[in-house]
């Protein structure tokens, strides 16, 4: 017997291949078992086209094409067109029909088999799909699908592509669910630092606070006095010092409440000048008097930065700190400000849009960092200093930083120091620059009064001395001037030597010298300051004295 003239049976109904014994009492698989297993979508009608048998897959996707019903009833021809009998399938047979379910908008593409000694036709063929899409709503799976059928392969990618998504979408969610967990903690970080700067601070503002007490007290004191003699004036002085002592005290009070543990960053336009004198203000009598803290201002006009300005302030207040507990006490801080080099920002990743990146620098005189910890620097809990330290100064500085949009780099070599480089964006509009600084010395009042009054009238801020060692003092006591006008010859210390000390207080500082000799006035080849000078001959107009400046001033 020929394998197509297999008798039919129930069993040829599984999905399996189902093994019949041959003639020769041999057994041989069945032929049905083949088609199910090549074909899943197939199926089988007699002459009356009733369906004598369906494959596997019919009987998993559409309950109601099954055994008995007429073909008629459930299926249509869509290519090419036939009329649905038996002799026009027949006459059809071997060549490419495409089917569609009436219950469904599934189509088939196949072709109808002869089965002469069955008196049926045999319809195998696949599921005709369009698109991944069409797999996937028809819940189609590769089993259903013959071999060697593109559409498998389609179907294949689908379900790759969506293992994929699967895998991308999990990997999005554990992201996520770090980047939270991450945010966390980076703020409980710095909960934990604001509650342990506030404390280190706190030194500090009780002293400046028992400081405006004392003198709000005896002020008040003062006041009553006044009043019960009848001095009414004197009364009123006296309580406008009180007046001026609260504002103080509300000012310490409003700086301590930046390190709010609950506080949120809020960006906006801070001076950054101003907002360093700040942290000076309020870290200073914990730094001690050892420590100098310097702050060198840009010419031109103020930085202004968009961050966070109570973040800045903590960050400032944080590298204080750590800075003079590197210096043991005693060493400089030098702060500045100057606006970032293009190829460095570009390295940074900071969001600036057509703004400028500003570079706020601080840096300290201390031992530096060794290259083995520089690296671990900013890692929470991280610290060289011993169990009483949390080491997560550093990380809060980072944090604060990064939640202002900015980032922050160190720069530091054993031995030399640390460098901190605040990257931040720049402001669009930038504040009004102060008035220069004048510091005019001249022993003959008459003269001394005069260049006070150009220079005001010209803008400038000024403070005049007609003694040089009086200005030293100054100086020494911690005023700070951005230009020098004086005198060269003056009893007890001439201007030479004068602006000579300066530049040991201040460093080099544009320079001015007037004096009523022509000649001689300094001998030698070399410069005889550091900064950039000039000499006027008196007399000399008002022109010429606002014009030197801006000489030197570049």
């Amino acid at each position: 017997m020929e394998p197509d003239a297999l008798p039919h049976s129930e069993e040829t109904r599984d999905t399996g291949l189902v093994r019949e014994p041959s003639a020769g009492g041999e057994v041989r698989p069945s032929i049905d078992s083949f088609v199910d297993a090549l074909f899943p979508f197939n199926f089988e009608v007699q002459r009356d086209l009733r369906v004598v048998r369906v494959g596997p897959a019919f009987g998993r996707r559409f309950n109601s094409f099954r055994e008995g019903v007429l073909l008629p009833d459930s299926i249509t021809v869509v290519r090419p067109t036939l009329a649905l009998d038996f002799t026009a399938l027949q006459n059809h047979s071997g060549r490419l029909v495409v089917l569609k379910l009436r219950a469904g908008d599934l189509m088939f593409t196949g072709q109808f088999v002869d089965l002469p000694h069955r008196s049926t036709l045999l319809f195998i063929g696949g599921p005709w799909v369009a698109s991944i899409e069409d797999m996937k709503a028809f819940r189609l799976k590769l089993s259903d699908f013959p071999p060697h059928d593109p559409r498998a392969d389609l179907l294949l990618q689908a379900q790759a592509r969506d293992t994929m998504l699967r895998d991308l979408a999990e990997t999005n969610r554990q992201m996520k669910e770090a980047e939270e967990k991450n945010r966390v903690l980076q703020d409980h970080f710095a909960r934990l630092q604001r509650v342990e700067i506030a404390g280190q601070v706190a030194g500090g503002l009780a002293h400046n606070f028992n400081n405006l007490l004392a003198i709000i007290q005896g002020q008040i004191e003062l006041a009553v006095l006044r009043i019960e003699a009848g001095d009414t004036e004197g009364a009123r002085d006296r309580l406008s010092q009180v007046s001026n002592a609260a504002s103080d005290a509300a000012e310490l009070v409003k700086q301590l409440g930046t390190l709010s543990v609950d506080r949120r960053a809020e960006i906006e336009e801070v001076d950054l000048l101003d907002t360093i004198e700040r942290a000076k203000r309020l870290v200073q009598p914990l730094l001690g008097r050892q420590v100098v803290w310097e702050i060198a201002s840009p010419a031109g006009a103020r930085p202004v930065a968009l961050c966070d300005r109570g973040g800045l302030q903590e960050v400032l207040l944080n590298l204080a700190i750590n800075a003079a507990e590197a210096m043991k006490g005693s060493g400089r801080i030098l702060s500045t400000v100057t606006l970032s080099a293009e190829t460095e920002a570009a390295t940074l990743g900071v969001p600036r849009g057509a703004n400028s990146l500003l570079c706020l620098t601080f840096e300290d005189t201390g031992p530096g960092i060794p290259d083995e910890f520089r690296h671990k620097a900013f890692e929470p809990f991280f610290t060289t200093k011993g169990e009483n330290h949390s080491g997560l100064g550093l990380a809060t500085v980072e944090h604060l930083v990064m939640l202002s949009g900015g980032a922050v780099r160190l720069v530091s070599r054993e031995g030399s120091g640390a460098t901190f480089k605040i990257f931040l964006t720049a402001a669009a509009t930038v504040a009004a620059a102060p008035p220069r600084r004048v510091l005019i010395v001249d022993d003959e009042p008459a003269v001394l009064e005069l260049l006070a009054q150009v220079l005001e009238m010209a803008g400038f801020a000024t403070e005049a001395f007609n003694d040089p060692t009086k200005a030293l003092h100054a100086m020494e006591s911690g005023s700070r001037f951005d230009v020098i006008v004086s005198d060269v010859r003056m009893p007890g210390v001439s201007g030479l030597e004068l602006v000579r000390r300066a530049e040991e207080l201040m460093g080099p500082r544009p320079t001015v010298f007037v004096t009523g000799f022509a000649e001689g006035v300094f001998t030698g080849n070399e410069a005889p300051v550091s900064g950039p000078y000039t000499v006027l001959a008196k007399p000399f107009r008002i022109a010429q004295l606002t014009e030197a400046i801006n000489k030197v001033t570049g």
